[in-house]
């Protein structure tokens, strides 16, 4: 008996640990310090570091059974004890929180109420992608693990400084910092943990601009 109860609790265990190493993360769920996405392969995985860094590693083992990780892409966001990523359900922007509920990194061009209830999905090539509801991808980090086909150009972009704009569905002014973007289309950043700040980028001249295929 204690044989065959061993062997079960043995099974509980490992069908947890698979259940909870999911490669997706919906709209409107978080990952926790501590959490994280594995590919479907487990030949990598985006982990929510305890020091509030994402970051998305590679998973290697050799024939010896040693195994060790590469990190291939991070929010750079170390030094945040606390820190969570939330997969934004209303607009699609991928947000890195602190523990006060600020922004400390987002995805920003995918903030648009058209792609809301997106998913963040870890593929088994290694890239991390946002996929919209008819699985369209809209931002990426490049991390594939096949040639990529980049070209650069110098083109018109916008942003890059401090603009003024409104919080979303009010008349309320906010300030925040707009990166570069090739695009003038109005976007969201998040502001203060639980607003959107609506701004339509400044033109900021001719900036190279590197794109991959």
């Amino acid at each position: 008996m204690k044989k065959i109860s061993a062997f079960i609790f043995s099974a509980l265990l490992v069908f947890c640990g698979q259940a909870y190493a999911k490669n997706t993360l919906e709209g409107g769920e978080t990952l926790l310090p501590g959490d994280k996405l594995v590919s479907s392969s487990g030949e990598y995985e985006l982990r929510m570091q305890n020091d509030g860094n994402l970051v998305l590693y590679e998973i290697h083992t050799n024939s010896k059974g040693d195994s060790w990780t590469t990190a291939l892409w991070a929010t750079h966001t170390t030094g945040n004890n606390g820190a969570k990523a939330v997969m934004q359900a209303s607009d699609a922007n991928f947000v890195v929180y602190g523990a006060n509920n600020g922004p400390l990194w987002a995805s920003f061009k995918t903030a648009s109420f058209a792609n809301k209830n997106s998913k963040l999905f870890l593929q088994n090539d290694g890239n991390l992608v946002i996929l919209k509801p008819d699985m369209t991808p809209i931002w990426d980090t490049g991390t594939a693990d096949e040639p990529l086909n980049c070209s650069t150009k110098t083109i018109d972009m916008w942003g890059g400084k401090v603009q003024d704009g409104y919080i979303w569905n009010t008349n309320t002014r906010c300030t925040v910092y707009v990166n570069l973007v090739p695009s003038s289309q109005e976007i969201g950043i998040p502001y203060n943990g639980i607003y959107l700040c609506m701004v339509k980028p400044a033109y900021a001249g001719k900036h190279s601009h590197t794109t991959c295929e």
